[in-house]
């Protein structure tokens, strides 16, 4: 069979509008892309500053803790850094500090972080051996898609 003169283009035509189509169509999955892959790393920063606030609280271990938490009151709700302070994240630079975010520029966002601390008395009530505080920090920053980073830890009483 012969093929028709102009078929070739017509063809060529064809391949061009459908090439045209897929990517106007496909552009704002690449934004969306872009936008997302910001998030990953405003939860690496926000878990590596729980994670410090975590081992912080580990190594002034159940004594100094118990001056705040214990029998009397059980359970202690403390607002921002260990200082009370409130820390920003700068997302593009993967940073923390203590800089309000009014007049930067970058992609500066509050956190918000809670640590609650509750004293569990143990099972012999006779002697506190197996006291123990249980810690929970949570960390969380205007436009995340999940609800930011909780992590927590136990503090048992030594029994020396």
């Amino acid at each position: 069979m012969k093929r028709q003169k102009g078929s070739v283009l017509t063809e060529v035509m064809i391949a061009f509008v459908l090439v045209v189509l897929a990517i106007v169509m496909f552009t704002p999955l690449f934004a969306v892309g872009i936008k997302a892959s910001k998030n990953p790393k405003e939860r690496t920063v926000a878990t590596n500053l729980a994670r410090q606030m975590i081992e912080y609280i580990q190594s002034k271990g159940f004594n100094d803790t118990y001056s705040y938490v214990n029998e009397n009151n059980l359970t202690v709700v403390q607002i921002g850094d260990m200082n009370g302070q409130t820390l920003y994240m700068h997302s593009r630079e993967g940073l923390i500090s203590t800089a309000n975010c009014s007049g930067i520029k970058s992609d500066c966002k509050p956190l918000q972080i809670t640590r609650t601390y509750t004293f569990d008395k143990g099972t012999d009530l006779n002697s506190p051996v197996d006291d123990q505080i249980n810690i929970v920090v949570n960390i969380t920053w205007p436009g995340r898609r999940d609800g930011g980073i909780t992590m927590n830890t136990k503090l048992i009483r030594n029994q020396y």
